[in-house]
């Protein structure tokens, strides 16, 4: 089915515009001669292609999303007509066209969690995983809050993150920036002089002549290969074998290991959390939750623990398997099962590994940036003692 925008105009000579989805010309033309009109003009519209690697949903777009979704349809609106308000509203094209095509999916008769999973290289998993469990349990618009609550922990979260990281990146930058001055620019504009000198240069001296040299001469050709290979890298960790490497490295980089797996946990953890608010069982909660781990490694150790659990096991014991979650969450967990209480538990968990990620990302800033000023510093010191080393060693002779 195309879109086309056209203008047309009656025997009356009165002009008529728009938008019609129709399967070609042909059928635009039949269209609008049964409502009286003749075809002047017309342009096809170009369709928005929906790319999962730029046209990720934000977290704070999902959590406004949710709201005004539950919002909806507590006054009564059904789904499509929901759908077709958020679409309305949303000033981001990719947005409004995925809703668009969520929208007639249900309109087809399709559930609202399967129109979503259509397009989900722009939506996350626990939101398509969550509104399926919404549509069994009749609590769509409870889900939908609990969802925007979630998201929006989510996005201060990610800005926590962001602004802590930004100073270290941006001294990561300018240490790239000033190396390639360097070497490009400043050594070369030495080497000259340094040659006409007649004496036999340092090896260091050498080192970085050569360095200089090749940067300069094949500087197009590196940047192309390190775009090459960050493409190849990228698509390569896409594939299924690429996803269980990339996954076993962030398990072990040692400076981001422990944070990486608290923000799993964390996110274990909400996501178990809402399922259970929602009135589902211990075992449904945590096999949903499972599925919404990004973590290949991680989600096959927890798809263990689910089998623990249908074998009779209490949750606790089965979660311990897993060896992810830390000793004072298992004993919140164990305390919720015992009480009935887990769901709140949970919550009091997931607000204590927060404040702990929090902690991390603080720490690890502080760590980052002493290094990256020293690492500046090291390059910088290297380069001016390789191209001032030649000229004190002619002094000293002379003296």
């Amino acid at each position: 089915m195309n879109e086309y925008m056209f203008k047309a105009q009656n025997l009356d000579g009165v002009f008529h515009g728009g938008k019609i989805q129709c399967r070609d010309e042909i059928a635009l033309n039949l269209i609008l001669r049964d409502r009286g009109y003749y075809l002047l003009n017309y342009k096809k519209v170009k369709r928005y292609k929906i790319n999962g690697v730029f046209n990720k949903v934000s977290k704070r777009d999902l959590a406004l999303m949710c709201n005004q979704l539950a919002t909806i349809l507590d006054c009564g609106i059904s789904i499509s007509e929901a759908l077709e308000l958020l679409s309305n509203q949303s000033e981001k094209r990719y947005i409004k066209d995925s809703l668009n095509e969520i929208k007639k999916e249900v309109e087809k008769g399709e559930a609202l969690g399967t129109s979503f999973e259509k397009s989900k290289v722009i939506y996350p998993s626990i939101m398509i995983n969550m509104i399926k469990i919404g549509e069994e349990s009749g609590n769509l618009g409870g889900i939908f809050i609990s969802q925007a609550n979630y998201f929006e922990r989510e996005d201060k979260l990610i800005k926590k993150i962001v602004s802590s990281l930004t100073y270290p990146l941006l001294l990561l930058i300018l240490t790239v920036l000033i190396t390639t001055i360097l070497m490009i620019k400043i050594v070369p504009s030495f080497s000259v002089t340094l040659l006409s000198l007649g004496q036999k240069l340092p090896r260091i001296t050498i080192i970085i002549l050569n360095l200089s040299y090749f940067l300069k001469n094949n500087f197009l050709f590196i940047v192309l290969g390190i775009v090459m290979v960050v493409i190849l890298v990228k698509k390569y960790f896409q594939s299924v074998k690429g996803m269980q490497i990339k996954d076993g490295i962030l398990l072990k980089v040692p400076l981001f290991k422990k944070l990486y797996i608290k923000l799993v946990e964390l996110k274990f953890i909400k996501a178990m959390s809402i399922l259970l608010e929602s009135g589902n069982t211990v075992f449904k909660s945590i096999q949903f939750s499972t599925f919404c781990t990004e973590n290949k490694i991680i989600k096959e150790r927890l798809l263990l623990s689910i089998d623990e659990i249908m074998k009779g096991k209490s949750a606790v014991s089965a979660l311990n398997r897993v060896n992810i979650f830390e000793p004072l969450v298992m004993s919140m967990i164990a305390v919720g099962e015992e009480t009935g209480q887990l769901s709140m538990m949970l919550n009091k968990a997931s607000e204590i590994i927060e404040d702990d990620v929090k902690r991390e990302i603080e720490n690890l800033t502080v760590l980052l940036e002493p290094i990256m000023i020293v690492i500046l510093a090291m390059i910088i010191g290297v380069v001016i003692f390789s191209i001032m080393m030649p000229m004190f060693n002619i002094m000293d002779s002379i003296s």
